[in-house]
C-alpha cells in the first residue's frame, strides 16, 4: 500500500527518476518499519510513511515553490536533501528499534552518573544556540557540512529517556548508594532546570517536555511503589520554578525575553478570536482548499502561510488537499502513536515509560499545530511531526517510532496508556471538526491578494514589465518569491509595486484580482464548487503600453524634467505614459506607496494654451466665435490680457488664432460664453471637472476651477489655460482623443491601460472603455482641427518647425503648443511648457517639460523627437507571448 500511495502522492509534484527515488525510499522505510515489529499491525508502516510522503510532497512544494524555477533549484538539492533525510530516518528508526529491543530484553540499567552527564550535556546543548549568538529564543545550531540542527527536538528526546531511567531506578531500587541516588536526583533536577529555562525561551517545547516527564512519573508510580508519589514531582517542579526565578534575577536579557514570551502567549490566546493576520491567513488558506482540495500546487496561498514548513504546515496542506484529506492525515499520524502506546507491555520498565511519553508527545506535535493553524489553539512554534519532515523533526519522529516499536510487547495494555489514547482520540475528533469548520467558514479574505502567486505584467508587444523570480538567501534552503521590475524606472508609473503582505500600489494593486485569480476556471468548476472554492489561478495582465514608444518617450525626455503620454484615439489605448524622475519600484517603501512624482498621470499643472482647442470647441457649439477680437490686448473690468510677448495677432479667425496661439481671441471667447456654460460644455464634451480613471490607477483629470462667480479677468485667464485650471498630460491627451473621435466619426473611448488577460496561452481582450461624454459635432471638431493643422503647416504656426518632420514621415500632424505660468515650487523657472500633437487623425501625443526657459518651447522639441516613433507605429492585435 505504501509504495502505491507514495507514488501517487509524489506523481503530481515530482517528475522523472526523482519521483521513483523518493517513492522507493518511502517504501523502503515502510518495509523496515514492518521488519522491526512483524507481529504488530502491518498497516502501521503503510500509514506512517504515507503521511510522511505527503509531508515530503509539501516540503518540496514549499522549498521549490513548484512554480517554474531553474531545474537545479527545483529537482536538484531539494530532492537530494529529502532523499538523504528519508535514508537517515530509515537508519535512525531501525537502529533505535534494535537498541531499544536489546536494552529492554537485557534490562539495561545505565549508571546514574552517565544519566546525569547526558542530562547536563542536553541542557548545555539546548543553550548553545543562545551562546553562539542565535539569540535567547534560538532553537537551532549550525554544524559545518551538516546544516542546522533543531537541538530542542534532540535534547527533549534525550532528556525524556534520561528521566525515565533515573525515575525508574529511584522509585524501584532502595539499595542505591547515596552518590548514585544523588546522581539520579541530579538528573531529574537537571531536567527540571531544562524545562524551566526552555519555558522562558519557547513555551510550546517546554510544555511538551514537561508533559513527557509527567507521563514518565505517572507510569512509573503506577507500579505501586510505597514511596510518596508527590514528593518527587513537587521537588522537581520547585527546582524548575527556582531555575526560572534565578534566571530572571541574574539576567536582564532573559527577563526581557521572558516578558516578551509571556506577552506573546497572551497575545496568541487573545488572537484566536481576532483577525490576527497570521492566523487569518491560515484559515483563508484552508478555506481555499475546501473539503477536498485540487492537489499539490493548486493553492496560491499555501506557500505564503507564515512558517508553512513547520508549525503552520496543516494550513498549507489543507489549502492544497482540502480539510478531509488533512483530517485523514492527522488521524493516521495520531493512530500510529496510539497503536504504539497501546502496544507497550503491562510491565512498566523505563523504556516502556519513555516510549509512551515520546509517542504521546509525537501525537501532540501533530494535533496542536493543526488546531493552531485553524485558529483554535495558540501557536507555539511546534513542528508538526511527520507532516513537516524537516531534518531534525523527521529524525526524532523516526527515533520515537523506533523506541515505540522496540518497547512494544504482546500483553494487554493497562489503563494508563488507554487513558492517554482516549485523550488523543478526543483531540483528534476536535481537530477533524475544526478542519471542516475552517474549510467551510466564509472567512474575510480581503487584503490577501498581495500574498498570492502573481502573474506577469506584459506590454502589448511582449516586453515583461513585472514578473516573479525565485531566489534563496545564503544559507537557506527555502526559495522565496521576489517581484522583479524589469527596467523599473521606465515603467514604474504603470506597474507600481507589490510588497507581499505589506500591500501593493498602482497596477499591482488595481489589477491584483486578475494577476492572482484571473485564470479562467475549468469547465468542471461547477462540480468542484460543491466541495471547495475553485482555487485561484494567476493570469498575466497585458497592458496597452508599447515598449518601443515608451522607450522613445524616455529618450526624448532624457536630461529634462517632464512627462509624455501617447494615446490611441481609436480605442483609448495608453501607448506610452512616462515621467522622468520615477525610480525603480524595487526600492519603493510601503509607507510612501505613491511618493513618486508621477507627472504623466497625476500632475496638476496649468495647461496654458493647450486648453484653447477645448474652449474653441465649446464656443463653436454655443455659437461664439473669435471674429472681432482685439489683436493686441483684451481688457475687461479694468484688467488687461495680452498675447505672448505682447505680439499682435494678425489673424483673429479661429484657425488663425489657434495656429498662432493668440491669447486675446480666447480670452474674449471665454467671457462671452460665460463661466457656467463654459464649464458645462467642457464637462459635457470632454469630461473635465469630473475626474479621470485609468483601470484603477490614481490619475488626475482636467479641473477648470470654474464656478458661477468666476468672471472678468479670471474668466479670461481661464480661457487661455491659466487662473485655476489644472491638468495632467494624460487627461489632456484623453480630451484630444475625443476631438479625434468626433473628427473621424468613431465611438469615443476613454483612456485605458489594460488590453486584456493572458491565461494559459489564451488571450482574453478587455472591452473598450466607453466615455460618458457627448460626442462633439463633426463640423466643430473639423474647424478646431484645421486650426491645429495650421499650427504645423502655416509659417506663423507655433509648431511650424515640426512641419518638415511631418512631411519627411509622410504623416498628417496637427498640434497645439502652450506655455503656462506656474509657481516656482512646480517649476524652478515659473513656467510649464506643453505640446499636443494629433498624428494621422489617430494618435495623440502630449508632452510636458518643467524647469526650463521659454526660448524655444522644449516640450515641442520632445514631441518632435517622439513623432517619428509614433508616426511609424503599426497597430497590431494584442495577444499572448511565449
Amino acid at each position: 500500500m505504501a509504495p502505491f500511495v507514495v507514488t501517487v502522492a509524489l506523481a503530481v509534484n515530482v517528475s522523472g527518476p526523482e519521483r521513483l527515488v523518493l517513492a522507493g525510499m518511502c517504501a523502503l522505510a515502510a518495509f523496515v518499519t514492518l521488519l522491526c515489529d512483524p507481529k504488530h499491525r502491518a498497516s502501521l508502516a503503510g500509514i506512517l510513511w504515507s503521511v510522511a510522503a505527503v509531508g515530503v510532497v509539501m516540503q518540496l512544494r514549499l522549498t521549490s515553490r513548484v512554480w517554474p524555477v531553474a531545474a537545479d533549484d527545483q529537482f536538484g538539492a531539494s530532492v537530494l536533501r529529502m532523499t538523504f533525510l528519508l535514508g537517515g530516518a530509515i537508519a535512525v528508526l531501525a537502529v533505535t528499534a534494535v537498541i531499544t529491543r536489546v536494552a529492554r530484553d537485557r534490562r539495561f540499567d545505565p549508571p546514574p552518573t552517565l544519566l546525569l552527564g547526558v542530562a547536563l550535556f542536553a541542557l548545555v546543548l539546548r543553550l548553545l544556540p543562545a551562546v553562539a549568538g542565535g539569540g535567547l529564543s534560538a532553537g537551532t545550531l549550525a554544524f559545518p557540512g551538516v546544516g542546522s540542527v533543531q537541538v530542542g527536538e534532540l535534547t527533549r528526546f534525550v532528556l525524556v529517556l534520561c528521566v525515565a531511567f533515573a525515575m525508574h531506578a529511584f522509585m524501584t531500587r532502595a539499595d542505591l548508594l547515596p552518590a548514585r541516588r544523588g546522581a539520579l536526583i541530579g538528573t531529574m533536577l537537571t531536567a527540571a532546570v531544562y524545562v524551566g529555562v526552555v519555558g522562558l525561551l519557547d513555551a510550546g517545547p517546554a510544555l511538551l517536555s514537561a508533559a513527557g516527564m509527567l507521563i514518565v512519573w505517572w507510569l512509573t508510580t503506577h507500579q505501586g511503589n510505597p514511596l510518596p508519589r508527590l514528593v518527587l514531582p513537587v521537588a522537581v517542579a520547585a527546582t524548575g520554578v527556582l531555575a526560572i526565578g534565578a534566571g530572571l534575577l541574574v539576567s536582564e536579557p532573559l527577563r526581557e525575553q521572558a516578558l516578551s514570551k509571556f506577552g506573546e502567549i497572551e497575545e496568541r490566546f487573545g488572537n484566536i478570536l481576532s483577525d490576527d493576520p497570521q492566523l487569518l491567513l491560515g484559515r483563508v488558506a484552508l478555506a481555499e482548499g475546501g473539503a477536498i482540495g485540487a492537489g499539490p500546487g493548486s493553492s496560491s496561498l499555501a506557500s505564503q502561510v507564515p512558517e508553512a514548513n513547520s508549525d503552520m504546515i496543516a494550513a498549507s496542506i489543507g489549502a492544497d488537499l482540502g480539510a478531509l484529506p488533512l483530517a485523514g492525515l492527522v488521524i493516521g499520524a495520531v493512530w500510529v502513536s496510539i497503536v504504539l502506546i497501546d502496544g507497550v507491555a503491562r510491565r512498566r520498565g523505563p523504556l516502556e515509560a519513555a516510549a509512551v511519553a515520546l509517542c504521546f508527545i509525537g501525537a501532540v506535535q501533530v494535533l496542536w499545530p493543526t488546531l493552531a493553524a485553524m485558529g483554535f489553539a495558540p501557536l507555539t512554534g511546534i513542528s508538526a511531526g511527520m507532516l513537516a519532515p524537516t531534518g531534525t523533526t523527521l529524525m526524532m519522529t523516526a527515533a520515537t517510532v523506533g523506541v515505540g516499536l522496540g518497547a512494544t510487547g504482546v500483553e494487554e495494555a493497562p489503563a494508563a496508556p488507554r487513558a492517554l489514547s482516549s485523550v488523543l482520540w478526543a483531540a483528534t475528533a476536535a481537530t477533524v471538526a475544526g478542519a471542516l469548520v475552517a474549510a467551510l467558514m466564509p472567512w474575510n479574505v480581503s487584503g490577501f491578494d498581495a500574498m498570492r502567486q502573481r502573474g506577469q505584467i506584459v506590454s502589448v508587444d511582449g516586453a515583461v514589465l513585472a514578473t516573479t523570480t525565485w531566489s534563496s538567501t545564503q544559507g537557506s534552503d527555502t526559495i522565496e518569491p521576489e517581484r522583479e521590475y524589469r527596467n523599473g524606472p521606465l515603467y514604474g508609473e504603470v506597474t507600481g509595486r507589490e510588497w507581499g503582505a505589506f500591500g501593493h500600489s498602482r497596477l499591482e494593486e488595481s489589477a491584483a484580482g486578475t494577476l492572482t485569480c484571473g485564470g479562467a476556471a475549468p469547465w468542471w468548476a461547477f462540480a468542484e464548487r460543491l466541495l471547495h472554492p475553485v482555487p485561484c489561478r494567476p493570469a498575466d495582465v497585458v497592458v496597452t503600453i508599447h515598449s518601443d514608444i515608451q522607450e522613445a518617450a524616455a529618450n526624448a525626455l532624457q536630461g529634462r524634467r517632464g512627462a509624455a503620454v501617447v494615446l490611441d484615439a481609436a480605442n483609448g489605448d495608453t501607448i506610452a505614459m512616462y515621467s522622468t524622475g520615477v525610480t525603480d519600484p524595487s526600492g519603493w517603501k510601503p509607507q510612501d506607496k505613491d511618493g513618486q512624482s508621477f507627472l504623466a498621470g497625476q500632475a496638476e499643472i496649468a495647461p496654458g494654451s493647450v486648453l484653447k482647442p477645448f474652449v474653441a470647441a465649446v464656443g463653436l457649439v454655443d455659437g461664439v466665435g473669435t471674429d472681432g477680437s482685439p489683436r493686441r490686448q483684451f481688457t475687461i473690468d479694468g484688467e488687461s490680457l495680452s498675447n505672448s510677448g505682447d505680439a499682435v495677432c494678425n489673424d483673429v479667425s479661429l484657425t488663425g488664432a489657434l495656429s498662432a496661439s493668440c491669447n486675446t481671441p480666447f480670452a474674449k471667447m471665454a467671457t462671452e460664453i460665460g463661466a457656467e456654460p463654459l464649464a458645462q460644455g467642457l464637462t459635457k464634451y470632454f469630461g473635465f471637472d469630473e475626474g479621470l480613471t485609468l483601470d484603477g490607477l490614481p490619475v488626475s483629470g482636467v479641473y477648470t476651477g470654474l464656478t458661477a462667480d468666476v468672471a472678468g479677468g479670471a474668466l479670461a485667464r481661464t480661457g487661455i489655460g491659466q487662473e485655476s485650471v489644472q491638468a495632467s498630460p494624460l487627461a489632456l491627451a484623453g480630451g484630444y482623443a475625443l476631438i479625434v473621435a468626433a473628427l473621424t466619426g468613431k465611438d469615443a473611448a476613454a483612456p485605458r491601460l489594460v488590453a486584456g488577460t493572458c491565461d494559459a496561452g489564451e488571450f482574453h481582450p478587455a472591452p473598450m472603455a466607453a466615455t460618458a461624454t457627448a460626442q462633439l459635432p463633426e463640423p466643430v471638431a473639423s474647424e478646431v482641427y484645421d486650426g491645429m493643422l495650421g499650427a504645423i503647416e502655416r509659417v506663423d504656426g507655433t509648431l511650424h518647425t515640426l512641419d518638415a518632420v511631418a512631411v519627411g514621415l509622410d504623416a498628417e500632424v496637427a498640434g497645439k503648443s502652450g506655455t503656462a505660468e506656474v509657481p516656482t515650487t512646480t517649476s524652478s523657472t515659473g513656467l510649464a511648457h506643453w505640446t499636443a500633437l494629433l498624428v494621422n487623425k489617430r494618435y495623440v501625443v502630449v508632452t510636458l517639460v518643467l524647469d526650463e526657459d521659454p526660448a524655444d518651447n522644449p516640450a515641442k522639441v520632445v514631441a518632435g523627437e517622439l513623432l517619428p516613433a509614433v508616426a511609424g507605429l503599426e497597430s497590431g492585435q494584442a495577444g499572448c507571448f511565449a
